[in-house]
């Protein structure tokens, strides 16, 4: 703490003269990246073994864990994970019921026998290890293109991924680094059996609902526990009464302490995707169109699933993980268009393009190496503006299904899973292998807890709208025979079908286990007499679907061809120009450093309080907040975790400059002596743009505050064993309980 004071006290008096106090720190690193991360740690402050990050199953970085999507850090020896609650919502509302609305109400374990298996599909990742596999992969193949591309790395891969899963608790990953450029293969410890420990009431953990979602000042308590548990000779397996608590190698241990205005603090975890790497053409895509058009995608679905919801408060629970992560990233896409906006990124990025491509030209070695890849990526790229609102159409359904059409898309799955079973092994698709079945098992058992059949119909009938919209020569053959068009007309709406869509819905029995099950355990190669209407459509479009697919493998192949050699140019136009270049985010494991800073770009503090959050108790949604907890606060009886003073506060949330993009939900916030202080879950709305470019003078990432979530647990909860399990030890020993 003391290092911190001082980078503080330096801060303040040169900041016109360091621009580290005042610019956030770019980049989300791989932990091997040892040089580029020793350097940004001096340039912090921040003392910290970098060489020790490249070896991912050591201390710290084997303490943190990933949920696939989310990150979480394991906070105890006998495997109790830390992450956020918004990374469970679809598990919760799995678990919730009219008579025990955990997603609402919230969930503590009274003792380990308690803690609740709550959803079989779940799984918690350990990275054990990455291999460099690129040679591997490309084997002299590099220069290949289009689908023999795609079919070389997809056919080796899965020869690798096979070899890996040898044993039986490994899930082995490809994980692909520069557009293709360079392959990892991740060996992962999967494990089966996760058990919900504590989550907070929903008012609790997202006081402020979407009207604060991105937006700063914060003040939830976004945190949730679970423990995973392994068989008694250690080994992975799904949930079993005699099965006993993973023992931890490593974890982190929890401080006490909190964290100071400059004080240096980093990340870990997995960021899924950023596109800082990609080009000027793409950004405008996204800004003219890809975006706007799925804004008003995703608002024509929330406005099906709200007025249901309020009709029904039955669907409403159904659907409510559905709206909610909807909503946040229609959100988020509003704020990104808004940031462009705001910055002129568009032009910045064009800007950048431009003197990249005069770099690229001023010598006629760098013409000679780099030019005609960076030629044919335009080109590429340029050939699917021509298709994109029909990708973007039959994708919805054809491939996604996802909020549209929930019915469509499991008998689709179930049926291509069926066709698979009849193959080897190495030649299915990939998400349709063996080591993928326990998905589908778990997709049916509780498909109803997350279906409406009249909701699925009206958002069936949203996307016909848009597919009606299409011209001729993008239309779908299969789908027009279904439809029974004839001949085309442009005038077309979905009323002229209303007769076909009744005997869609009206027959089907998707919403019965029974049927879904017969679906699943269907002999190999049969499910294509099965009457089910809903099946039948899903076999009849089925050829579509093998034919977009295709097209979409040439397309990758061309573009990992193309985007290989631009990104070689573009690294060595970087580096020839001093800035940093690093890989963007596909998943695998990343580090940041940074510093607890103030907001970037408007007025306020570094911290929130539970002043601040009463201040914004309404009464009335979203600013709710549960009564023991506001008479708790108005007699401030914060405990040991109150900030210093004369008039006793409690911090909640806090604002650092760290770098982070979705997929780091629920990372570990550390402190130079590598303890947790805080979990990240959000970043400000002046940052969102920042996953396409990023902005130094802006980025900020908000964290809840560890004495926030430790508040809860022992002054509120009183699961003091919780604590003392978690190495934080209380001074009052009579508090302890024997759980």
């Amino acid at each position: 703490m003391q290092s911190a004071r001082l980078l503080l006290l330096i801060c303040l008096s040169w900041l016109a003269l360091w621009p580290a106090c005042a610019r956030a720190l770019e980049g989300l690193w791989p932990p091997y990246a040892t040089e580029a991360l020793t350097a940004q740690a001096k340039q912090v402050g921040l003392q910290i073994d970098v060489p020790a990050l490249a070896d991912p199953d050591g201390a710290p970085l084997g303490a943190v864990v990933s949920f696939g999507s989310c990150t979480g850090v394991l906070v105890s020896p006998d495997g109790l994970i830390l992450t956020n609650q918004h990374c469970l919502l679809g598990s919760l509302q799995l678990a919730s019921s009219q008579e025990r609305q955990i997603l609402r109400d919230g969930f503590l374990a009274g003792t380990r026998a308690d803690e609740l298996a709550f959803d079989p599909n779940l799984r918690v990742y350990l990275l054990a290890d990455r291999l460099d596999a690129t040679r591997g992969i490309l084997r002299g193949g590099q220069r290949a293109r289009g689908r023999r591309r795609f079919e070389t790395v997809n056919r080796i891969s899965k020869r690798m991924i096979d070899h890996c899963e040898r044993d039986p608790d490994l899930r082995c990953e490809l994980s692909v680094l520069n557009g293709g450029r360079e392959f990892e293969l991740l060996r992962q410890r999967e494990l089966r059996d996760v058990r919900l420990v504590y989550v907070p009431p929903m008012e609790v953990a997202n006081f402020g609902g979407e009207f604060d979602n991105w937006m700063w000042p914060r003040h939830a308590a976004d945190v949730a526990l679970v423990r995973v548990w392994v068989a008694p000779d250690g080994s992975s397996r799904t949930f079993d009464a005699d099965n006993v608590p993973y023992r931890s190698r490593h974890w982190l241990r929890t401080s006490t302490a909190g964290v100071e205005l400059g004080e240096p603090v980093w990340l870990a975890g997995f960021p899924s995707r950023t596109n800082r790497n990609r080009t000027a053409a793409e950004l405008q895509n996204v800004i003219e169109w890809q975006y706007p058009r799925s804004i008003k995608a995703m608002n024509e679905v929330m406005a099906v699933i709200e007025a249901a919801g309020e009709a029904d408060p039955k669907v409403a629970m159904k659907y409510a993980a559905m709206l909610q992560s909807i909503a946040n990233y229609e959100k988020n896409f509003r704020g990104q268009l808004e940031g462009f906006s705001a910055r002129d990124s568009l032009k910045v990025k064009q800007a950048d393009e431009a003197r990249f491509k005069a770099w690229l030209h001023g010598t006629r070695e760098r013409e000679r190496r780099y030019a005609k890849d960076v030629a044919a990526l335009d080109a590429h790229l340029e050939r699917w503006r021509a298709q994109r609102e029909r990708d973007f159409v039959h994708g919805t359904v054809l491939v996604s299904g996802g909020a549209v059409a929930q019915g469509l898309g499991l008998a689709r799955d179930l049926y291509r899973l069926n066709l698979a079973r009849s193959r080897p092994e190495h030649r299915r698709d990939a998400g349709f292998q063996p080591r993928d079945e326990y998905r589908f098992v778990a997709r049916v058992q509780s498909f109803d807890r997350r279906f409406d059949p009249s909701v699925d119909r009206q958002l069936f009938e949203v996307w016909l709208a848009r597919y009606l919209l299409l011209p001729e020569d993008q239309r779908i053959p299969e789908f027009e025979e279904w439809l029974g068009a004839k001949t085309f007309r442009p005038d077309t709406q979905v009323a002229d079908y209303r007769d076909r869509v009744d005997d869609l819905f009206n027959g089907t029995r998707v919403a019965e286990l029974d049927t879904r099950e017969r679906w699943l355990a269907a002999f190999p190669g049969t499910l294509d007499q099965d009457p089910d209407p809903m099946m039948q459509l899903a076999v009849k479009l089925f050829p579509a679907l093998q034919r977009m697919e295709l097209e979409f493998k040439r397309w990758n192949g061309d573009d990992a061809r193309f985007r290989s050699g631009y990104l070689d140019a573009y690294e060595a136009f970087r580096k020839s120009d001093q800035r940093p270049f690093y890989p963007d985010a596909n998943g695998g494991l990343r580090v940041t450093l940074g510093t607890v800073q103030a907001p970037g770009g408007i007025q306020g503090s570094h911290l929130t309080t539970m002043s601040s959050l009463m201040a914004k108790v309404s009464g009335e949604p979203p600013f709710v907040f549960p009564d023991p907890l506001l008479r708790m606060a108005r007699q401030r009886q914060f405990g040991r975790y109150a900030l210093p003073g004369s008039e006793p506060d409690l911090p909640i949330n806090f604002l650092s400059d760290l770098d982070i993009a979705g997929g780091n939900s629920g990372s570990p916030t550390l402190n130079a002596d590598g303890e947790l202080v805080g979990l990240a879950f959000d970043t400000t709305w002046e940052t969102v743009p920042s996953n396409w470019v990023f902005d130094a003078e802006r980025a900020r990432t908000i964290h809840v505050d560890a004495r926030y979530w430790l508040w809860l647990l022992d002054e509120v909860s009183n699961a003091q064993s919780l604590l003392k399990e978690m190495g934080v030890m209380r001074t009052d020993p009579e508090k302890d309980d024997a759980r």
